[in-house]
């Protein structure tokens, strides 16, 4: 998609071809001409808020952390990976998402994955706003887990009793947003073999799985929350 609309401006310089695309889309053939100059502003506000998160969170590691990736930047490999950061950040609609994303760059040791963990993160985020991110921490802080012998994971139980529908999230929101994680990978199934809504009357239930992992992208998600903040201020 992105490979098609960097081509685009190639059409566009085509009169022939730009009224062609004006009369089928029923636009003014000026909106077909600006489209590829809004669609690189809308590429480099995107790349250029990324540089500046970097910068804002590599100032707040250690000196040797920061030293290393500034030397490793100066690398062809560090050069290619920053490239690779910045095609994610272009496709991140969430503002602390792409925070989220500057710190995973800068290799903050409190955030340090296996690399299949942050592949899913990368795949992840990019269907994440900031409300589903609220949700994630919400859904890892204000809930009850339990360890169970034999289990592989945490186990998550949410009823209608749950600290989360004081925090405004409906049952709707709680079945949606939960099923939508459980889809990313961000959350994990529920590790008994119980189905994942039980109904008496009144009374409901939503269960999941947590695990260390996405303990610590729930901290993640935190702490750019709150970079985004002080960053704002």
């Amino acid at each position: 998609m992105l490979n098609e609309l960097d081509n685009y401006s190639n059409i566009a310089n085509n009169s022939i071809i730009t009224n062609g695309i004006a009369n089928l889309l029923g636009l003014p053939e000026a909106v077909v001409t600006s489209i590829p100059t809004v669609y690189k502003a809308y590429k480099q506000q995107r790349i250029f808020n990324f540089l500046k998160y970097a910068d804002f969170t590599i100032d707040r590691i250690s000196v040797n952390d920061c030293n290393k990736i500034r030397k490793l930047v100066s690398s062809d490999e560090g050069k290619i990976l920053l490239c690779k950061y910045l095609e994610e950040a272009i496709a991140i609609d969430s503002e602390v998402a792409r925070m989220a994303l500057a710190i995973l760059f800068n290799d903050d040791p409190d955030f340090i994955f296996e690399s299949h963990f942050k592949n899913i993160i990368f795949i992840a985020i990019k269907e994440l706003d900031d409300r589903a991110i609220n949700f994630y921490i919400d859904a890892h802080n204000k809930v009850h887990n339990y360890k169970i012998d034999g289990l592989p994971y945490e186990r998550v139980v949410i009823n209608s009793e749950s600290e989360l529908l004081s925090e405004s999230w409906t049952n709707e929101d709680i079945a949606l947003l939960i099923g939508h994680f459980r889809k990313l990978n961000l959350l994990l199934p529920d590790p008994c073999s119980s189905s994942p809504y039980s109904s008496k009357d009144s009374t409901w239930l939503v269960e999941y799985g947590i695990s260390d992992t996405t303990k610590k992208i729930s901290r993640l998600f935190q702490k750019a929350k709150e970079f985004s903040k002080d960053y704002n201020q």
